[in-house]
């Protein structure tokens, strides 16, 4: 590969294995070369170093230059300052700055460094060109779920996380999870991803819900125990998912789920889970992100 642009900053620490394993917990950073007193560390997502080296004198990065890494979640930077409060090392926040700042903290490594976490900043999208399958589009994801019941602590953070992923969303465009997942999704600052909502025949309240960007109309009335009848829309929805997400729900989920197994689409079963970090990973192997 050819060196090309940024590709290192070079930060003197007093003790090189107190700082590899603050980055390593903190940071998910791992050496990727080592000698004496040097460490090249990466989180391997791209072909970017920081190279802690064991020297004199210490220049602290502070109180406003510092390291900034983006986590996958607002309530990920919460996390991360309530953990650095705990351990003596939150310098600032969490704050709420809104885009392109996002929400973030400050704290100090071993060595007194500014390290920032933060959420909404999205730095990637300085780039032009969006992330996309090898198939030339953006990979998508059919969430399905009750239209009743929004079940926003799953729906809303599940929304924001498809979006960080640059993934297109579809759903049926109705209210419940249908809402709460888009609106999670529209959240997120200078996303790449569309939404989309595949509307039942007729001119029904709530549909397409105010999130909705690509409103996809049919002429198919099915809907709730009829939701495998050939008339329904949930066909659409389930077969323009790459993958499936389903939430909790009643008869039309239950019927999305089945369809989803009839025409083989990969069903992700979060009716209770909360584990995002799990989904991401599961998702990121699925699609071959």
């Amino acid at each position: 590969m050819t060196d090309l642009g940024l590709s290192h900053l070079a930060l003197a620490v007093s003790d090189l294995n107190r700082s590899l394993a603050f980055y390593e917990s903190w940071a998910d950073m791992h050496p990727v070369h080592l000698r004496d007193k040097v460490a090249w560390i990466s989180d391997g997502s791209r072909p970017f170093a920081l190279v802690l080296a064991e020297t004199t004198p210490i220049a602290p990065l502070k109180p406003f230059s510092h390291l900034g890494f983006a986590v996958d979640s607002r309530e990920r930077v919460i996390e991360l300052a309530a953990r650095a409060e705990r351990s003596g090392i939150l310098l600032e926040g969490p704050v709420e700055s809104g885009p392109p700042v996002g929400t973030w903290c400050f704290v100090a490594d071993p060595d007194g460094h500014t390290v920032e976490f933060s959420f909404g900043q999205e730095v990637e999208r300085t780039i032009d060109a969006p992330r996309t399958s090898s198939r030339g589009r953006l990979p998508s994801v059919a969430v399905i779920g009750s239209g009743v019941d929004a079940h926003e602590s799953l729906a809303v953070p599940l929304g924001r996380q498809l979006a960080v992923m640059n993934l297109d969303l579809v759903c049926g465009g109705g209210g419940g999870v249908m809402e709460a997942v888009a609106r999670g999704f529209a959240s997120v600052p200078h996303r790449v991803g569309r939404i989309t909502g595949i509307l039942p025949a007729g001119e029904l309240p709530g549909y397409p819900n105010p999130w909705i960007e690509n409103v996809i109309r049919t002429h198919l009335p099915a809907r709730g125990d009829e939701g495998t009848d050939e008339r329904s829309r949930n066909h659409i929805v389930v077969l323009s998912g790459d993958v499936v997400i389903a939430l909790p729900g009643g008869a039309g989920t239950r019927s999305e789920r089945e369809l989803a197994a009839t025409y083989r689409r990969p069903l992700i079963d979060m009716a209770s889970s909360r584990d995002l970090d799990q989904l991401r990973g599961l998702l990121a192997k699925l699609l071959q992100l």
